[in-house]
């Protein structure tokens, strides 16, 4: 099974500009089952999406970035990228080498003990 998730190719997160913000709340409202569907949800909320604070595998933040490229994002040296992954599991950790990196169970040299 593949999964979409936003990854910053840039160090110290991102922050959705106000284009990338209303296209988020248009997309929200029109799915139920966002958590961030009701404007008292979205409201509550608006602080945590604006700065990329929710899951990068969030539908709508993946949907917004998809469909508005870099007007979706408030800082110019912002540089975002959907990715699909397999699976259901992943982490994100800062890189020095690509600033953001996803790891997922699979990209993992694991040590067996045996």
């Amino acid at each position: 099974m593949k999964n979409k998730v936003v990854l910053n190719h840039n160090f110290a997160g991102f922050r959705l500009s106000e284009k990338g913000l209303a296209k988020f709340k248009e997309l929200a409202a029109q799915d139920p089952t966002s958590p961030y569907h009701t404007e008292e949800d979205f409201e509550a909320n608006s602080y945590d999406i604006i700065y990329g604070d929710i899951p990068r595998h969030d539908k709508t933040l993946v949907a917004v970035i998809e469909q508005l490229g870099g007007e979706a994002m408030e800082w110019p040296n912002d540089s975002l990228e959907v990715v699909e992954i397999e699976g259901d599991k992943y982490d994100i950790i800062e890189s020095e080498e690509y600033c953001e990196k996803i790891i997922t169970p699979d990209s993992i040299k694991w040590t067996v003990i045996k």
